[in-house]
């Protein structure tokens, strides 16, 4: 025999459903007004501003971790007022940045600095090297930070070279 649904499954189904639409209709609302403000953002002077926007985008941005405020004490008690923590923090990297500790990773590492022949970096750069690096590059992607894109320099090299 099949149930009838009862007055409070009924008032608590039209509730949910009033609640869903008003929760569509507020969303809407707030992502219109942060496509508007974007928008403001493009066409204002300043583009930096927008780009940061266009960064802060996105469920990951919700998701990033915050330093943590805890920290144990010497007796192995958590401990979370903020004087404490910033304290211990500090002390922890003393330590890792001291002198001492630096020196006894040099001391004890597995790179000797000193001895390492870096006598081929003072070559002159060979045409083949250039070639190399030249076909190498590629196509139609994001250029270096000196902005000129690997087509204009694989054009460029190719007019030289046919000098």
């Amino acid at each position: 025999m099949d149930k009838v649904p009862g007055f409070a499954h009924m008032k608590n189904l039209n509730e949910r459903k009033w609640f869903d639409k008003l929760n569509r209709k507020y969303k809407r609302r707030y992502v219109i007004s942060e496509q508007d403000k974007l928008q403001e953002k493009l066409f204002s002077l300043n583009q930096r501003d927008f780009w940061k926007s266009i960064g802060k985008l996105g469920k990951a941005n919700e998701r990033m971790d915050t330093i943590p405020w805890k920290v144990m004490d010497n007796d192995g008690n958590m401990r979370t007022d903020k004087n404490f923590v910033l304290e211990r923090w500090k002390t922890g990297f003393q330590e890792l940045l001291n002198e001492n500790a630096n020196q006894s990773f040099m001391n004890n590492g597995d790179i000797d600095f000193n001895q390492r022949n870096v006598s081929t970096f003072n070559e002159p750069i060979t045409r083949e090297e250039i070639t190399s690096a030249v076909e190498c590059a590629k196509l139609r992607k994001a250029s270096g930070f000196d902005e000129i894109p690997a087509e204009v320099i694989n054009s460029h090299l190719t007019f030289v070279y046919n000098l």
